[in-house]
């Protein structure tokens, strides 16, 4: 991170003014008013005492046109003081701890209510969903077996269609190139928001993401870091010892009856005071260029283009079985589906961090649904149908795998029942869907969003049919049907398997992972437990659609071996 810390020192010396550091920075009692607070934030600038008749004014832009705006607002006999716009945000945050409680939960649902995932079902697909279980019981009743023929033929149709696609995305990455990202010596650097929420986290993690924003090779004066904490007073209390610089800022989110990073997320775009805003998880760490080839990305790509995702990996990969098969899991998506559906420019549900956004792209699409839990899949789909484009860089951000498997389940869960949401919020109307999305962008959301939940569910439907059939062949057959139905159940399974297997290992050998070969044959294992997972998803979004279960962070032996 290139260090200017004296930029707002030296700017008051520039101009013969007095500069405020943070324990300087003091507001008298009565000075601030709520009502005036976008005013405040708009010129970057806040009354905070009187000399006299004079208002004294703290502010962190002197430009002509921002001093001229400031007289006029306070009086030409205003006295200013320089301090830096990260402080005086911090400080209005303080004053008006409250002041966005509401708009974070219903800025979507009042701007785009048909966007939002508060109500689970609308009326028409209750209606679907009630025809469909009462025409099974009849034809159920009718006739068992040629029903159940149509409903495993549905289940392999539909598995085919989606391993067909994903195989196809993964074969076209090897007949396309990446846009190369080079950055000038001298780029202009803009305001940039770096969002940070963070819940139960450990002083380990924590300062282990201090220590990667620290990284971070941009102008330190442009950064506006926010730890977005959500109710936690141990987590806050962990923060406020470390000796945090002034562009590094504490958020407390206000309390409502549930946990949620997009609620968090919400709050903090409030407060954002850069033109760029990214996304980081606690356990994150991101590339020291990404900033820079995220603004390159914004400016040299598709002008349409409203969001750069990096890519994912974890720093814990060789861990044990299951960080092994995730690794595959990641290399196979992020590194590969990713990419070629962004290349294509259709919609793509983005990775839940390290996804770089334009602040009023997300100001206009009506930011993240708070009681989605896997906003990120949601906001991109949203993004495209508001005729935005996501695209991919060159940037590595390391993560933590899950090592635990109750862990890794409930994270599962949560993705899962996340996509269920997306699915049926932009299936609501499916005209209106088809034509801002395109055929084309359509059949993608179809495939990724609700192929991919509908294989996952339907996998372990097939497992448990095939070895069945192995174990008990005689019972299994009664008809022309089951026989029919089990031979091509048995076709798909083993040709999508092996489709599928070869497609990770090809994957897992193009990036030389020579290690991983065996846990990339292996998947079918992971798959099963993927499977599980979903059926957990689908409980839960009846029962408990908007319950967010949190991930545990910080729970690596590699994490502990990094700290020793």
């Amino acid at each position: 991170m290139s260090q200017t810390p004296n930029y707002y020192q030296k700017l008051a010396k520039k101009n013969e003014l007095t500069y405020l550091s943070a324990d300087k920075l003091q507001i008298s009692p009565g000075m601030l008013h709520k009502k005036f607070l976008k005013t405040y934030m708009k010129l970057k600038a806040m009354p905070i005492g009187k000399k006299g008749e004079a208002i004294i004014v703290a502010t962190s832009e002197l430009s002509l046109k921002n001093i001229t705006a400031i007289k006029k607002y306070w009086g030409h006999d205003v006295i200013l003081r320089v301090t830096p716009i990260q402080l005086i945000f911090s400080k209005l945050h303080t004053s008006f701890p409250d002041v966005f409680s509401k708009e974070i939960d219903t800025d979507l649902v009042n701007k785009y209510p048909e966007l939002s995932s508060k109500k689970v079902f609308c009326l028409w697909q209750k209606i679907a969903l009630l025809m469909l279980l009462i025409g099974l019981c009849i034809f159920m009743v009718i006739n068992h077996e040629e029903t159940l023929f149509w409903m495993l033929l549905t289940l392999e149709v539909g598995v085919s269609f989606t391993w067909i696609y994903k195989l196809f995305l993964v074969i076209g990455t090897f007949f396309s190139r990446q846009k190369p990202i080079v950055i000038p010596k001298k780029m202009q650097q803009p305001f940039y928001t770096i969002l940070l929420p963070l819940l139960d986290e450990g002083e380990a993690t924590i300062r282990n993401l201090v220590n990667a924003l620290n990284k971070l090779e941009y102008d330190v004066h442009k950064l506006d870091i926010k730890f977005l904490v959500d109710n936690d007073i141990a987590t806050e209390k962990i923060l406020r010892k470390l000796d945090l610089p002034y562009y590094m800022q504490i958020y407390n989110v206000p309390r409502a009856n549930f946990h949620s990073k997009p609620r968090a997320c919400n709050y903090g775009l409030k407060w954002a005071v850069g033109e760029y805003l990214v996304i980081y998880d606690a356990e994150d760490k991101p590339g020291p260029l990404q900033l820079q080839k995220a603004l390159y990305a914004f400016s040299n790509f598709d002008e349409n283009t409203a969001c750069v995702q990096a890519e994912l990996n974890f720093y814990n990969k060789f861990e044990n079985f299951l960080t092994k098969s995730f690794t595959v899991e990641y290399m196979v998506w992020h590194g590969v589906i990713f990419k070629m559906m962004s290349r294509l420019k259709l919609p793509v549900p983005i990775g839940g961090t390290s996804n770089h956004f334009k602040v009023s792209v997300l100001e206009e699409v009506g930011a993240w649904d708070p009681v989605n839990v896997t906003e990120d899949a949601d906001i991109g789909i949203r993004l495209y149908r508001f005729k935005y484009l996501v695209c991919s860089i060159p940037s590595t951000t390391y993560e933590e795998a899950n090592t635990r498997l109750g862990n890794w389940i409930t994270q599962r869960t949560r993705w899962v029942k996340g996509f269920m949401q997306t699915y049926l919020v932009h299936m609501r109307n499916p005209f209106k869907l088809l034509k801002e999305l395109g055929l084309a962008g359509f059949l993608n959301f179809q495939i990724i969003i609700g192929g991919s939940v509908f294989a996952n569910l339907a996998c372990l439907i097939l497992w448990m049919l095939f070895i069945g059939y192995l174990l008990f062949h005689g019972f299994f057959i009664h008809n022309h049907y089951e026989v029919t139905v089990l031979r091509y159940a048995w076709i798909n399974l083993v040709i999508g398997n092996i489709a599928m297997i070869a497609m990770n290992v090809l994957v897992v050998i193009r990036n030389r992972m020579f290690s991983l070969i065996c846990y990339a044959l292996l998947s079918p294992i992971y798959w099963i437990l993927m499977g599980v997972a979903s059926y957990r998803a689908l409980y839960q979004i009846f029962v408990k659609p908007f319950h967010w279960e949190k991930t545990d962070h910080g729970i690596s032996k590699e994490f502990f071996k990094k700290r020793k």
